[in-house]
């Protein structure tokens, strides 16, 4: 848990049940992440083109 954050009093197995819930959507967001980031570039260079065809 995060420095200074309170917690409800957890017992071995219902904490090892939050950090495999806690991994799994750790690992949802690396898999997440490069579609992100190919969309952020499609959107920048639509955003550019968009730009360039309207000061032109």
């Amino acid at each position: 848990m995060a420095a200074g954050t309170y917690t409800r009093p957890t017992d071995p197995d219902q904490l090892s049940e939050f950090n495999k819930t806690v991994a799994r959507q750790v690992e949802e967001l690396r898999a997440m992440h490069p579609r992100l980031a190919a969309a952020r570039a499609e959107w920048a260079a639509r955003t550019e083109t968009i730009t360039s065809a309207e000061s032109a």
